[in-house]
């Protein structure tokens, strides 16, 4: 039982790292989609026009993976209220403790499995919006450089 509650915390903690990411990669995509979008496009080379456009649409892509895919909440297994209140109830005192025991690790492994699948697909919304968000710095750099040579 302590296994799992250990892994349990493991993956709570996992979960709360993805959504700090997953809100760090939002805003900072947030911000160069402000950025780009506030440049001076008129004076630049039609090339440099098409790479920003696609970038900020690979920006609110990287953005819209995140509030999609990880800032959104999802169904959570948890103790209901009614089985708590069974510890204070008369007949529920005279369960004998391994019972209990068995009901908590039942509850457990269901909250482990529900935290492990949750995980695995924000750690992929996760992975889909750096690599759209890395892919627009690329092509914003690229426009920059035309920009400069221009």
């Amino acid at each position: 039982m302590d296994n799992l509650r250990r892994l349990v915390a493991y993956e709570e903690q996992r979960l709360s790292s993805l959504t700090t990411r997953g809100s760090a990669l939002a805003g900072f995509a947030g911000l160069a989609t402000a950025v780009i979008s506030t440049s001076d496009v008129a004076t630049m080379p039609l090339a440099s026009r098409i790479l920003l456009a696609i970038a900020v649409i690979g920006l609110v892509i990287a953005a819209a993976g995140v509030v999609l895919g990880i800032l959104i909440a999802r169904e959570g297994t948890i103790q209901s209220t009614r089985q708590v209140a069974l510890y204070t109830d008369v007949q529920a005192q005279s369960v004998p403790p391994e019972r209990i025991n068995v009901q908590i690790v039942d509850i457990l492994i269901k909250r482990l499995d529900g935290l492990r699948k949750q995980n695995a697909a924000r750690a992929l919304w996760l992975k889909i919006s750096a690599l759209s968000l890395v892919g627009s710095v690329v092509l914003a750099a690229i426009a920059a450089l035309i920009r400069l040579f221009a």
